[in-house]
């Protein structure tokens, strides 16, 4: 429920109409009850199968703290192959799609993964299974994050769920250097950030009471 409701408060934040709701929780309510919504996320926990597969790939291409280059450019191929067409890489690494709203570019949210992990280029990511348990380096943190990501737009383009606000999908680089993405210090007019990390801990969620920017936290 804690994963289905940060889902939900990340549609919210881009959907004026709710925003606008003096009660936030009551919105996220009246949001969950949506029959498009409880479909799109009812598809999102169908296809975990597909996004587990998906997980094993990314966990498979080695990307240290900055040297994420080709596992970037799968993620920019995945993003396209999912109808985000202007989706690209910027020179310092990261992929930034833009699923664009109706209201002209507000509010804006980022919803972000990152490509890195913490292991150097010499480790073995090999993904290996042993009496049901899926082991690799990465493989949690953050290759989950970046399967998800591509679970969500999956769905929400299969069943033509639109925002007023912009989305901004982004697979960052160097999170595990301590290195703050670039490319949200870039992209002015952001309303908020979410971010996907560690699922591999289980899915828990919070939303910050500043305003803006007003942050969901995913892990």
């Amino acid at each position: 429920m804690k994963f289905t409701a940060s889902i939900a408060a990340t549609l919210l934040l881009v959907t004026s109409a709710f925003a606008q709701t003096p009660s936030m929780d009551a919105a996220l309510q009246a949001l969950l009850a949506s029959p498009k919504v409880v479909k799109t996320l009812d598809d999102i926990k169908a296809d975990d199968a597909r996004a587990l597969e998906e997980q094993k790939r990314i966990t498979e291409i080695p990307a240290p703290p900055f040297k994420e280059k080709v596992r970037g450019e799968y993620y920019l191929k995945r993003m396209q192959e999912l109808g985000l067409k202007d989706a690209a890489m910027d020179s310092e690494g990261n992929v930034i799609a833009l699923r664009k709203g109706t209201g002209g570019g507000r509010p804006k949210l980022v919803v972000s993964a990152h490509l890195d992990t913490v292991f150097p280029e010499d480790v073995d990511v090999t993904v290996k299974e042993e009496d049901g348990v899926i082991n690799a380096p990465g493989i949690g943190d953050d290759s989950r994050g970046l399967a998800a990501l591509l679970s969500l737009v999956k769905a929400m383009n299969e069943n033509s769920i639109g925002t007023v606000g912009d989305l901004l999908i982004v697979g960052t680089v160097g999170e595990e250097s301590l290195a703050i993405c670039a490319a949200s210090r870039r992209c002015s007019g952001i309303t908020g950030i979410s971010t996907a990390s560690s699922p591999s801990m289980g899915w828990a969620s919070a939303v910050s009471s500043t305003s803006p920017p007003a942050v969901i936290a995913t892990r």
